[in-house]
């Protein structure tokens, strides 16, 4: 089982948060479903530097300007150049940005090939969030597995529902901190059912009350 390290930073002046989510799905079935930039649609971003999938856009870059996309029906998305060619890695602040035409709700993202050990301790991804009202939240996420005993695959875990406008993934400035990304996990949005029946639970409690003081 993995786990997430995440440190979680609100920089609207709200405070810090330290969170630990435990993963119980593989990735397989983590991304069922879900948007899996493993598979063959967003194999069309492949080498352009920036690219529109439906209402996503994907650009990418590093210190010197634009840079090629990298992608693979394994590991998702990477930057090519660098350190490594299929990663975003830190030496040349790459950079990968998603920008939704129509923000999502999200709770959740797949990384691979973030490792506990390739050198460093252990391998982390900064993931910055920039919510629809415009809220920034900042993410740093730890590799857990070390290198050869899997294929790095880590779940950032929100903790809660958040919808999202534009989400940018970079990676410290350490020698050998990279990593992919594999996909994004949307927020489970209740049935009508279920609100219509919470709107009668939270109205015959209301109605209770008043016969009360009644």
């Amino acid at each position: 089982m993995n786990i997430a390290k995440t440190a979680k930073v609100l920089t609207a002046s709200i405070g810090v948060f330290m969170s630990m989510g435990a993963v119980a799905d593989p990735i397989g079935t983590g991304l069922d479903g879900e948007i899996d930039f493993r598979t063959a649609p967003w194999a069309a971003c492949a080498g352009g530097t920036t690219c529109v999938i439906g209402d996503v856009t994907v650009e990418a870059g590093n210190s010197s300007g634009p840079a090629d996309i990298y992608w693979d029906s394994t590991d998702g998305f990477g930057v090519m150049g660098g350190q490594e060619n299929d990663e975003i890695d830190g030496p040349n602040a790459e950079f990968l940005r998603l920008v939704f035409g129509t923000p999502e709700l999200l709770s959740g993202i797949w990384f691979s090939d973030l490792f506990s050990g390739n050198g460093d301790p252990q391998e982390a991804a900064n993931t910055r969030i920039i919510l629809s009202g415009g809220a920034i939240l900042d993410f740093m996420t730890f590799g857990t597995d070390p290198m050869g005993s899997s294929n790095g695959e880590v779940f950032l875990d929100f903790g809660s529902a958040l919808l999202v406008s534009q989400i940018l993934f970079g990676t410290p400035a350490e020698l050998n901190d990279d990593h992919s990304v594999a996909g994004l996990v949307r927020a489970s949005v209740p049935e009508p059912g279920t609100l219509a029946l919470l709107g009668l639970g939270l109205a015959g409690m209301a109605m209770r009350r008043k016969q009360r003081k009644a």
